[in-house]
């Protein structure tokens, strides 16, 4: 292997950026650092990062992404349990924090995206019940901007620290 050469040579990979960042956070210590100051610490040592994919290997460092595969393919009907729910060390507007990858279609370019976007809440929903909401909060927005939702797919859920929450 040859000598490293920058600081480029050591970050060239996603797992590599994934573990620089798993070692960053440091519990009870940059918990609830902004995504900015994460790219802009970054780009003070001649580094860059895509910010969507900083911030999802900030959800897989701390854990949040722990029951994605669980909450994608349960059944549409079951509650989500609470032991599926991520407890984040920072405030949510609401109680319950729905996070969903969303699959549109842009009909200008002909081209097919995904976004994450999310929902906060009160109420403690099924996994189509919380698909639904997004789908109708998300039509209207989408359309004006010439794009068509094709699928909403739960991926997190995130809960306030120390609320209760009820069906």
């Amino acid at each position: 292997m040859p000598p490293v050469q920058s600081w480029r040579d050591v970050f060239n990979s996603r797992d590599a950026m994934r573990n620089f960042m798993r070692a960053s956070l440091i519990p009870g210590q940059g918990t609830s650092i902004s995504a900015n100051k994460v790219i802009s610490n970054m780009r003070a040592v001649g580094l860059g990062y895509n910010r969507s994919q900083m911030l999802a290997d900030v959800r897989f460092s701390r854990g949040l992404d722990k029951y994605q595969t669980a909450l994608t393919n349960a059944d549409p009907n079951q509650i989500v349990p609470k032991a599926w729910m991520q407890e984040v060390p920072y405030a949510l507007s609401q109680k319950v924090q729905y996070r969903f990858k969303l699959t549109v279609f842009d009909d200008e370019t002909g081209e097919m995206q995904t976004m994450t976007r999310a929902r906060a809440t009160n109420n403690w929903y099924t996994k189509s019940e919380a698909e639904e909401e997004i789908v109708q909060d998300m039509m209207g927005v989408l359309q004006q901007y010439g794009l068509r939702l094709l699928g909403a797919t739960l991926t997190e859920v995130w809960v306030a620290p120390g609320k209760n929450i009820s069906r």
